[in-house]
């Protein structure tokens, strides 16, 4: 085999190498940026929903609570929602939390 051939060979597979390996990378940051986006943007909507529904759970106003929950899970960016107590228990679920998550 020429010389010649064996460097284009050795170039062309250490470019593609090169290559690859800054794709791979660059796939990995662009999902990290997009799991803290999606992070942010969950503790955002749960803050902006937890102060309009703490006083109506306080007061036990189901239907309030209800009417909220379908006015949040109607947005196109929300899966569904789940009100949880202060020990943990589910309270009240929205019907499209269960198809996100068990499609």
């Amino acid at each position: 085999m020429p010389t010649t051939l064996k460097f284009t060979v050795l170039l062309v597979t250490s470019v593609a190498i090169a290559s690859l390996s800054f794709a791979v990378y660059q796939t990995q940051r662009e999902r990290q940026a997009l799991q803290a986006d999606l992070l942010s943007r969950a503790e955002s909507l749960a803050t902006s929903l937890q102060e309009d529904i703490e006083p109506s759970f306080e007061h036990c106003a189901d239907s309030a609570i209800n009417r909220l929950l379908g006015r949040f899970a109607r947005r196109d960016d929300v899966k569904g929602i789940a009100i949880y107590d202060a020990a943990g228990v589910a309270v009240n679920i929205t019907p499209t939390t269960f198809q996100a998550l068990w499609p």
